[in-house]
């Protein structure tokens, strides 16, 4: 009962269409309708094709248009499914759907009854595609098209009809309806897609500092791991806050927290080309693929960023450790040998970094006196 409690709180704060996240969500609407897409893409086609050969042979297609048409429509089709970029899958929708509404019409056309046909074909196309109109948007736009185009030839029919205002009623009514329906069930989905993002977010990013948390940044590293980058090779970072504690205790833990979500975003700025993360209290990892050269410039750049800028009044530095994979390493592995470089860090005066048991940093004269600063205030707050 509490997750249902919570779920719904979480479904309450996502009514409103923010245009930013409406964008993410036609995106993900469209990967994810792609199969579905392509399978009535092949109905489609096959339906025709059907028409096409069962036609009577004052109305039968010259075999080479059949065959034109379905060489063109099985074409496309095929490109649609390999994984192009989505803009041209989208683009490619519609390509299609220009070939078979010209191969409907041509077979329409030739008929006594064409109007007949027209508004049999768009009949099924409505009820065959409405639980789809809403998601993803291209199919609604691609069927839409469709039906405009097969009964765009019989325009006249309709206008100079003793019956069009009964038809433009009756249509009218249908068509609204149908659009309050997927209005709903957009809004639904959307619903649904947001909350199902909310959820990832808290699942997968630090609530203090807004980075990737320790489960998504260890999942960043493992999906680097098994991919197996083997042109370049993997280094991971474990960056530890000096003296954090002791800031905690002189300044209390709202301090501390201004200290953190600063160097969380320092370590974004500064680790561009990397993933990072906060693995728990004061201790942040990166995952970098790439020479050992360039592993040790850019620890030297998160040592130079934290430290050259105080941080809320604070000069703050950081240890970082940094491990190369090597061969058939686990992650519990890598991890106790980032752990490692960082300790040798500590011992090596804090503000550097170790790789290979090699340590580097940066001199910089204020942070040796980090700690007596921080004595100095810790027992000026004691005697107040």
């Amino acid at each position: 009962m509490l997750y249902n409690r919570l779920l719904r709180q979480i479904e309450s704060k996502t009514h409103a269409l923010d245009m930013a996240a409406l964008w993410k969500y036609i995106c993900h609407a469209e990967q994810r309708g792609t199969h579905t897409f392509a399978f009535f893409q092949c109905i489609g086609m096959i339906a025709w094709l059907i028409a096409a050969l069962a036609a009577p042979s004052q109305h039968a297609l010259h075999l080479n248009s059949i065959i034109g048409y379905s060489m063109g429509m099985t074409a496309i089709l095929l490109l649609t499914i390999l994984r192009n970029p989505l803009w041209i899958r989208v683009a490619l929708k519609f390509v299609f759907y220009g070939f078979l509404t010209q191969a409907l019409r041509s077979l329409i056309l030739t008929s006594d009854n064409g109007l007949f046909w027209a508004l049999s074909v768009c009949a099924l196309i409505v009820v065959a595609t409405s639980p789809m109109f809403h998601d993803p948007f291209s199919f609604s736009t691609c069927a839409g098209i469709v039906i405009i185009t097969l009964l765009g030839p019989y325009s006249g029919v309709f206008l100079n009809s003793s019956e069009l205002n009964w038809f433009i009623c009756f249509v009218g009514s249908v068509l609204i309806f149908g659009l309050s329906v997927n209005v709903m069930f957009f809004r639904q989905g959307f619903r649904i897609y947001a909350t199902n993002r909310k959820l990832l977010e808290m699942a997968y990013t630090d609530s203090l500092t807004g980075i990737n948390n320790r489960r998504s940044f260890l999942e960043c590293v493992d999906e680097l791991m098994k991919d197996g980058q083997k042109n370049r090779n993997l280094f991971l970072f474990l960056i530890d806050v000096d003296n954090f504690k002791s800031i905690n205790d002189a300044y209390g833990h709202e301090k501390g927290d201004e200290v953190l979500i600063e160097i969380a975003a320092r370590l974004n700025k500064a680790a561009s080309p990397m993933r990072c993360g906060r693995l728990g209290g004061e201790e942040f990892g990166a995952v970098v693929c790439g020479s050992s050269q360039q592993a040790g410039a850019l620890a030297g750049e998160i040592n130079r960023s934290i430290s050259a800028v105080a941080i809320s009044g604070l000069r703050v530095t950081v240890s970082i450790g940094v491990a190369e994979l090597y061969g058939e390493m686990s992650m519990s592995e890598l991890l106790a040998e980032a752990d490692r470089q960082m300790y040798v860090a500590k011992r090596a005066g804090k503000n550097c970094y170790s790789l290979a048991d090699q340590v580097a940093g940066v001199d910089d004269p204020a942070a040796p006196f980090l700690d007596d600063a921080l004595g100095v205030a810790a027992s000026a707050t004691l005697k107040s």
